[in-house]
């Protein structure tokens, strides 16, 4: 049956496959990226995982990103990133940095919050001129998902593998997973308790964010709020950190993402994709699924009125009047709904 919902998904949103399949791997600072230096046709991502933005016959990485005209950065998570779209060249950045004539560098992390999210920029922001955050949705989300353990810097997902991997010391995990011996490769382990120790390493990197237990089956209007409002409390401090580390003149606006949970009207494919989408999932997402729901149209409007407070021009692209099919499931869309997108941030930008 899961089989099958798979196989009809591609078959509406075949580039879906290559997303669903492209890893996240460990990366210094920001936690988690995308596969460093990974080719398709599809997608291309360089030396640090960021993906390429593609703009006419010119490619903005990081590395060639400070030598263009008009230096400006794109940051969220996977919404940025482009999941869903048939290429780079129709990234949001992509089409931004068309309609704009500027250089967009694309700072999409998937499956980041805010602080992974202004971690991303810190190397670009000296040389930045303009600077657009489209995010919102992933606090509210990993706030919904997590089990509290990261309350300092703000729960991130995925928090239990990482969870795991603080139970050992850094020696511990040099050995298991980095001591090689030349013309061997990985040195064979000695020892019932190092078989254990690799064999959980294992299951706790192999875990999702959908294992984890939301918990929100008990959970009360109150508590959702409160979880929401912890999530906008995240957000603001680092949107403040990041106004005060922009350049002199440099132009910030927050743009709070699209989410389908405020589309009026639905196109036949989104109808089947999200049912698709709700059927693949597991049984706690409906719970999930249910408070996003009742949460994000509230939500996004406190996140814009947030902005407001700090001084920092804000948008809310939930408000676009979207045509046709734009989105591939609730959050990431299609060529036609981030070009949309795009259009209405350019006119805001410039």
């Amino acid at each position: 049956m899961l089989g099958s919902l798979a196989s009809e998904r591609y078959c509406i949103a075949p580039q879906m496959r290559l997303y669903d399949q492209l890893p996240l791997v460990l990366a210094p600072y920001v936690t988690t990226t995308s596969r460093r230096n990974f080719r398709s046709d599809i997608l291309n991502t360089d030396e640090l995982g960021f993906r390429h933005t593609q703009a006419g016959q010119s490619l903005i990485d990081t590395r060639s990103w400070g030598a263009g005209k008009g230096r400006s950065l794109l940051v969220g998570g996977s919404f940025v990133f482009g999941v869903g779209v048939t290429s780079d060249r129709h990234t949001l950045a992509s089409a931004l940095s068309a309609l704009t004539s500027r250089s967009f560098l694309n700072l999409g992390v998937r499956a980041a919050n805010s602080t992974q999210e202004l971690i991303a920029t810190i190397p670009f922001l000296d040389d930045a001129e303009a600077v657009i955050v489209c995010s919102g949705l992933n606090n509210l989300v990993i706030g919904l998902k997590s089990s509290g353990a990261d309350e300092l810097f703000g729960p991130i997902f995925a928090e239990r593998p990482f969870q795991e991997l603080a139970s050992y010391s850094v020696a511990e995990l040099t050995s298991v997973l980095q001591f090689r011996v030349e013309g061997i490769g990985i040195r064979p382990l000695v020892g019932a308790a190092w078989r254990r120790a690799l064999g959980r390493l294992r299951s706790a990197l192999g875990r999702t964010p959908e294992d984890q237990a939301p918990g929100l089956e008990a959970a009360k209007p109150g508590d959702l709020q409160a979880i929401a409002k912890k999530a906008l409390k995240r957000q603001c401090r680092d949107l403040s950190i990041l106004a005060r580390a922009l350049p002199r003149g440099c132009q910030l606006l927050f743009a709070v993402q699209p989410c389908a949970a405020t589309r009026k009207e639905i196109s036949p494919e989104e109808q089947r994709l999200f049912e698709i989408t709700d059927n693949l999932q597991g049984s706690h997402w409906h719970i999930l699924k249910a408070a996003l729901m009742e949460l994000w149209p509230w939500y996004a409007g406190e996140l814009k009125d947030m902005c407001v407070r700090q001084g920092v021009k804000a948008i809310d692209l939930n408000e676009v009047e979207l045509k046709g099919w734009c989105y591939v499931d609730r959050v990431h869309m299609t060529d036609s709904g981030t070009l949309q997108i795009a259009r209405k941030l350019a006119q805001e930008i410039t």
